[in-house]
């Protein structure tokens, strides 16, 4: 209710109660069967046979009906449909493409993008990578391309997970051509895992000294597992299972599993696997020598996001310290940074040593270079810096020994250092697309942190004046300006171009080091368009890296689409691929989600069990009409299918039968323009045909109007392939199979109207009885949504019987019902009886809605007699 707190005049609407009724459509079609390309298993809405063939291909020699079907369709009179290709689903295969990555070094597959449905039409596919829109240095754009038309457009995407304009996302919701697929170039996962030499023997007979001994690299120490202990009787043998499950009883709190490799991974069916259930570098462990199981014994690591180089000291929990071996010194990447000088010291802890470590790495000599933390029961040492790339530390001086530093396998030290692990990429700022235009004088700087200490060093400035480097700077290309940048740069930066944009990179990889761009006299980089925010290198385990897009696809230095392959129409379909699953909303199911088809049909597919399934399908849905073929003439040697055929087809072969469907017969005979020979012809289904008939007569007189008669002459027929008698529609018409026949007057027709149901349930014997009800009944359904939750009581029920009143009225003035008057043609009920409280406390609302439905002069009879005329008297 409205408020009134102060005073005035308040002007309010109010709604005057009606809700006009609008009749749904009634003619538009769908179709579902073979087409030379197109998406498969997807409702593709047409409107023309123009637009159909771009999509789907046009008719072809001996090939599928449901081309010849759909253009029968439009030139009978059709405006609109849908299409499903069917395709088969055990033999056809996906077409797809791998994009690489923006990796400079080794660039790994990034992205797989799939055609989003099955079939030789996703061969037509192509995707051209271009640099996002919003971020050109860090997002992605996807341009889309079917037989080389733009379809699609998907712009500043992302390869990170958390984004949330995250690629897989962004396109796979939204895509009606492709989906893609991460593949984690980020973070290459890998777990660290023993496999035994062979299979084990059953029983398990251990080898060397019948122990297995767990190492883990924090110094953890773990009690040998002694094989020969686990018992081995004739009742309790001492199988592989057991010996696994042992291991996992011993070893499971250290996050590792063991298992039997089944039969199912072929040459290592059998064997003894333990694996790290955590991936990552800096995950792993050892199993010692002298295994109790051959081939155990070794270091084992996993893969994942990159670290820096690491080293570890021995496993205790105090080092004696003494001058003057207590000078740790600490070279990065060949070049000495500093030395620690610990305290001396007969019982220094870890905590102490870590301390000390920690407070050298963050003054200004070392700069922030190195890492040290707790380990287990030692202490791990580090660079800053991770990946393969300038990571490389080595750790001497007179200390070095007594902290006993190792790899994290257990090796000792290299003599030229530890390296870091994982792939490392260099920080990058991007220019715009040149030329540029520049004022003379005009300057800017590059700025990197490759001193020893880390810091940032001094200016790499790029001068613009008129000379052999810029002959005219108000045309500055993207190479004249990387030429320049690299002369200036001597190595400590490099420029590049790629797709008509500069890219300058830091010499040095990874996380730690970093690049900025600082604008100068004149402000040239308004115009050039690095970004001015410093930039960091990159790092396997950083998602967010824009090395990880998708790389550019250039054929002499021209930025090409990726184009798909391998894409396979399989096998010819099937009555399965037809009639397709709801829960993959394949075939006819494909449909399920379209809510505004009036009639299906399937060219060609006269299988009772297609055409059983498919009457089903619509009259669960209670929304549509399935138009069915009889057999026919599909080659030349197939013989003529005869009225009897016809006959024991509707009597004894389809079942179960309902008025959801009607049922045509024979074929027809048109002019074949993709056929051989001269004047080619062939004989089609009949389906297409009727449906745009269908359409034909709701536009022109009505839904209620019988698709039957000398006003249905079809287009496009030369002949049929058998022409019915009189004497033999007797036998067919009663059991609802429509003949289609040629009079000399009218041409060829369609001379029957009933249904599946003509004898089953003659209340819905009729074609148009079945079909005028659907209208109704969705018309209504559709009408009165509004009501779902009003109040339910009087002035609901009388508002709901007013509107549909209205409707119905509407529908007797435009001659769609019988009767002289609207109390004979329909009557509309929503009242207290209908109502009683027991029903409105149970939340539901009852209305009756009658009506006369008009139903077609099958037979008009004509009584002739003589009238004698009596003698005037």
């Amino acid at each position: 209710m409205a408020e009134y707190l102060h005073p005035g005049v308040y002007v309010e609407e109010k709604s005057s109660g009606v809700r006009p009724i609008e009749g749904v459509g009634t003619s538009t079609a769908a179709f579902v069967g073979a087409t030379a390309k197109g998406i498969p298993n997807k409702a593709t809405f047409v409107t023309t046979w123009r637009s159909f063939v771009t999509k789907f291909g046009d008719v072809t020699r001996d090939g599928p009906y449901l081309p010849y079907a759909v253009e029968q369709f439009f030139n009978n009179g059709g405006k609109r449909c849908y299409i499903v290709r069917a395709l088969s689903d055990a033999s056809s295969r996906l077409a797809s493409t791998t994009l690489t990555s923006r990796e400079t070094s080794a660039a790994r597959s990034t992205l797989t993008i799939e055609a989003k449905g099955k079939g030789a039409w996703g061969n037509s596919l192509s995707v051209l990578v271009e640099d996002g829109s919003s971020n050109p240095t860090g997002e992605f754009k996807l341009v889309v391309l079917y037989d080389g038309e733009l379809v699609e457009l998907f712009d500043n995407l992302s390869m990170d997970p958390n984004s949330e304009n995250y690629v897989e996302t962004a396109v796979n919701d939204a895509s009606e051509y492709i989906q893609v697929n991460d593949l984690n170039a980020a973070m290459p996962v890998a777990y660290a895992t023993a496999m035994s030499t062979a299979a084990l023997a059953d029983p398990v007979v251990p080898v060397g000294d019948n122990n297995l001994r767990l190492t883990l690299p924090d110094g953890t120490v773990v009690p040998a597992l002694d094989l020969a202990a686990i018992p081995n009787t004739a009742q309790n043998p001492r199988t592989p299972q057991v010996v696994a499950d042992a291991i996992n009883a011993a070893w499971g709190a250290f996050n590792l599993t063991a298992s039997i490799v089944p039969a199912t991974e072929g040459a290592d069916a059998g064997k003894l696997r333990v694996r790290h259930n955590a991936a990552g570098y800096d995950q792993g462990f050892g199993i010692g020598a002298n295994a109790g199981i051959a081939g155990m014994s070794g270091a084992y690591r996993g893969a994942g996001a990159a670290i820096g180089g690491t080293l570890l000291s021995a496993a205790q929990p105090t080092f004696n310290i003494a001058a003057p071996n207590n000078v740790v010194s600490f070279t990065l990447n060949g070049n000495l940074v500093g030395s620690v000088t610990l305290t001396a010291g007969a019982a220094r802890t870890l905590e102490q040593v870590r301390s000390e470590l920690a407070t050298a790495f963050a003054n200004a000599t070392f700069g922030n270079q190195f890492g040290v933390r707790l380990y287990g029961s030692r202490l791990m040492i580090y660079t800053t810096n991770i990946g393969a790339n300038n990571s490389t530390m080595l750790i001497g001086g007179t200390g070095a020994p007594t902290l006993g530093l190792t790899q994290m396998d257990g090796t000792a030290q290299p003599g030229g250092g530890v390296a870091g692990l994982g792939s490392s990429e260099a920080a990058f700022v991007q220019s715009n697309v040149g030329p540029f235009t520049v004022e003379s004088g005009a300057n800017l700087s590059f700025f990197v942190n490759n001193d020893t200490d880390g810091s940032e060093s001094a200016a790499i400035t790029v001068t613009f004046n008129t000379g052999l480097a810029f002959p005219n700077l108000q045309q500055v290309s993207a190479d004249q300006l990387a030429a320049a940048i690299n002369t200036a740069a001597a190595g400590a930066v490099s420029a590049s171009v790629v797709n008509g944009r500069v890219i300058v990179r830091q010499s040095r990889r990874g996380p730690f080091y970093s690049l900025r761009v600082q604008d100068g006299l004149h402000s040239p980089n308004i115009r050039i368009g690095f970004d001015t925010q410093t930039r960091t290198g990159y790092a396997d385990g950083n998602a967010a890296s824009p090395y990880f897009r998708p790389n550019f696809h250039l054929v002499a230095n021209i930025n090409e689409p990726w184009t798909f392959s391998n894409g396979d129409d399989g096998s010819p379909i099937t009555n399965f691929d037809l009639l397709g699953t709801a829960d993959k909303k394949t075939g006819l199911h494909a449909l399920d989600d379209v809510s505004d088809v009036n009639f299906i049909a399937i060219p060609g597919a006269s299988d009772p069990a297609v055409v059983g399934a498919a009457l089903g399908y619509c009259g669960t849905r209670q929304d549509c009409f399935f138009i069915a073929d009889t057999n026919g003439k599909r080659t030349k040697d197939t013989p003529i299918t005869e009225p009897v055929h016809a006959q024991d087809y509707m009597r004894n072969k389809v079942s179960p039968k309902n008025s959801y469907g009607a049922l045509y017969y024979p074929w027809l005979e048109i002019a074949d323009r993709a056929g051989a020979g001269k004047n080619p012809k062939r004989f089609v289904p009949p389906s297409g045909f009727i449906a745009g008939l269908y359409a034909r007569i709701d536009n022109s007189r009505g839904v209620w109007k019988a698709p039957a008669g000398t006003e249905t002459g079809l287009i496009g027929p030369i002949g049929l392939e058998y022409s019915v008698t009189d004497a033999e529609q007797d036998i067919l018409n009663p059991i609802g199979v429509n003949c289609i026949r040629q009079f000399p007057d009218s041409g060829i027709v369609v001379w029957g109207a009933r249904t599946f149901a003509a004898q089953s349930d003659p209340e819905y014997r009729y074609v148009p009885v079945r079909r005028y009800t659907l209208y109704l009944r969705q018309s209504i359904y559709r009408g009165t949504q509004w009501s779902v939750f009003e109040p339910n009581d009087k002035p609901l029920w009388d508002q709901l019987k007013a509107n549909i009143d209205d409707f119905m009225m509407g529908e007797f003035r435009k001659g769609a019902l019988a009767g002289a008057t609207p109390d004979e043609a329909f009557s509309v009920k929503c009242d207290e009886e209908l109502n009683p409280p027991s029903e409105v406390n149970a939340g539901r609302l009852n209305m009756e809605i009658a009506f006369a439905p008009l139903k077609p002069a099958e037979f008009v009879i004509i009584r002739i007699s003589q009238k004698s005329q009596r003698p005037q008297g």
